[in-house]
């Protein structure tokens, strides 16, 4: 599995802020990829594995889930290419997008915990200290920052790696 079963911090490059994949693919094509996402992984969250009708790791049930879009990127080609469709809930999305958690928690008084929280997912499943999780996004930060300015041709290459669903996709 690419990027293996754990929320790493992910921080796509300005270019990618927004990529409306599933409009380039077709809106029941990605309707057929969300719902054999979601099937594939039981409902469940891929990390925690939190359910609608299952705690996961956390204790916790799992209502609001997102398909988090997990990219290589190839910083001579500048292309980005779409390694895995990850079936995640709200809180382990926020783990993967630990910067927003921060952004968000900083800006909106109701929303001060979910830093907190994606700090203690990362912790947990990477056995790290908070300052290790703070070093770790400082150097995501730091490669974001490399590449937030880089000019990328039109073209993402997109490939759909899930069984069933092969195909290379270019827009």
């Amino acid at each position: 599995m690419f990027g293996g079963d754990k929320p790493l911090i992910e921080l796509r490059p300005v270019h990618m802020w927004n990529l409306p994949i599933e409009e380039h693919i077709g809106g029941l094509e990605w309707d057929k990829i969300l719902n054999f996402v979601s099937e594939r992984a039981g409902n469940r969250c891929e990390f925690c594995e939190a359910g609608p009708n299952h705690k996961g790791i956390f204790g916790k049930r799992a209502f609001e889930f997102k398909v988090h879009l997990r990219f290589s990127h190839d910083d001579n080609t500048r292309i980005a290419t779409l390694k895995r469709l990850v079936h995640v809930c709200s809180g382990c999305n926020y783990a993967t997008h630990l910067k927003q958690a921060q952004l968000k928690s900083a800006n909106m008084p109701s929303d001060r915990s979910l830093f907190v929280a994606a700090m203690k997912r990362l912790m947990f499943f990477h056995k790290l200290t908070e300052n290790e999780v703070k070093t770790w996004l400082d150097r995501e930060l730091a490669l974001w920052a490399s590449r937030k300015n880089v000019a990328y041709p039109d073209q993402i290459d997109v490939a759909v790696v899930e069984a069933g669903l092969d195909r290379l996709w270019r827009p």
